[in-house]
């Protein structure tokens, strides 16, 4: 039941009503649970095993960035596993890891690999999918495996290591060691970071002593450190912040800490620990909840507070929002003085660039596909309804990181 107090009863004050209700209705614990229910049973491609999206009908959607969310919900996977010990858990785990191998693989290439995978025959090819080959002629694979997709088998990597991933630990790692050799996205100055992270995941998976050799080489990098350290995570001024590069960039120091961790190296323990707590703090203002589960999970401090990140877990709704709410119009609102992202340099025909100063409330906010790789802030034009149905991987991922590593409680 919905209860409307003093406003009309209209379908869109319902409506409102309802997304309320689902995001303060219900417990942490409850919401992930039906997240995590939801996920299997309507967002994973059967054949495939990777997240995909709905429409409002019902009708699968191929997931633009399906190499990227399938990592990250296999990791929270993991965590989940670490916290209770669930088969469910790791069941999803081997699936969505057996799927992101299909996609280093599915090309035939050595220095190639898949964006997202489906099932092959149900939808025509068109200019960016491809017939997969050798044991995978079941699948088509998207063009396009890039940097940001490259994330994705890093986290499915780790969960493998930090879950139950003995099945397919060895064959994981020695495919993705054979892309790191030979794909761009390890190589040059600007992939120093990624090349942190990949030799030290797959020293992980396999113990191979010539990775972990080059893993403890590129982390005594001083000039990747004090990047790190600097800007590592992200950073906010006056309403200019990244947007999906803030997801990716705490990402990378979460692989970070967890590698120095795992291979127990003095140099990058420290400096790992400080990046987190310096990205968690410089984005606090802007409510990137990731960025403080992550960093009061590994670098607690007495400084670090998460009770606000915890909350806006709370302002999620469970089944998640499509409703884009009009900000603008409202009195408060205040556009920045400057446009997001001025190096884009497209600021006077992207609408996009032109954005609040003020971060709102989540259950406003179009989650889209992952909450924490949207712009926090309000755009001055709303990108209005997308008609399009998904996972809560953004939830389930932050939820089960807080569970495992004791920021959140199970009663919260």
């Amino acid at each position: 039941m919905l209860r409307l107090i003093d406003t009309l009863v209209d379908d869109l004050n319902l409506h409102e009503a309802k997304i309320k209700a689902n995001a303060f209705g219900k417990t942490l614990a409850q919401k992930a649970a039906e997240a995590d229910a939801e996920v299997v049973s309507e967002f994973l491609e059967p054949v495939a095993g990777c997240l995909v999206g709905r429409t409002s009908t019902g009708a699968v959607l191929d997931e633009n960035d399906g190499n990227l969310w399938t990592g990250t919900y296999c990791y929270s996977q993991a965590l989940r596993y670490q916290a209770t010990q669930d088969p469910a858990a790791r069941d999803n785990v081997l699936k969505t890891a057996a799927s992101l191998y299909a996609m280093m693989v599915v090309s035939g290439r050595g220095d190639d690999f898949a964006r997202t995978i489906r099932t092959a025959g149900q939808r025509p090819l068109g200019t960016k999918w491809r017939p997969g080959t050798g044991a995978y002629t079941n699948l088509e694979w998207k063009i396009g495996g890039n940097n940001d997709m490259w994330k994705g088998f890093l986290l499915g990597g780790l969960a493998l290591v930090d879950g139950p991933g003995q099945p397919l630990r060895a064959d994981f790692g020695a495919a993705l060691q054979s892309l790191a050799q030979t794909h761009d996205v390890t190589k040059g100055s600007r992939r120093a970071g990624n090349r942190l992270i990949t030799w030290g995941t797959i020293a992980a998976l396999t113990g191979d002593a010539n990775a972990k050799s080059e893993y403890r080489k590129n982390a005594r990098n001083p000039y990747l450190n004090a990047f790190n350290v600097a800007i590592g995570g992200g950073f906010h001024f006056k309403g200019v912040t990244d947007w999906s590069g803030t997801h990716l960039n705490i990402v990378g120091l979460m692989l970070n800490a967890r590698l120095a961790e795992i291979h127990n190296y003095w140099v990058a323990k420290p400096l790992s620990r400080l990046a987190l707590r310096r990205a968690a703090k410089g984005l606090r203002k802007i409510r990137r909840s990731l960025h403080m589960i992550v960093a009061a999970g590994l670098a607690p401090s007495s400084s670090l507070d998460a009770s606000d990140a915890i909350w806006a877990l709370r302002e999620l709704p469970q089944p998640r929002s499509q409703l884009a709410v009009g900000l603008t119009n409202l009195p408060s609102y205040s556009a920045s003085p400057v446009p997001n992202l001025p190096w884009k340099q497209d600021w006077d025909t992207n609408s996009g660039r032109a954005v609040g100063i003020e971060a709102p409330p989540l259950w406003v906010m179009p989650q889209g596909s992952y909450a924490w790789k949207n712009c926090p802030l309000p755009r001055v034009v709303s990108r209005g309804i997308r008609g399009e149905l998904n996972a809560s991987s953004d939830l389930l991922m932050a939820y089960w990181f807080g569970r495992c590593y004791g920021v959140i409680g199970p009663n919260d």
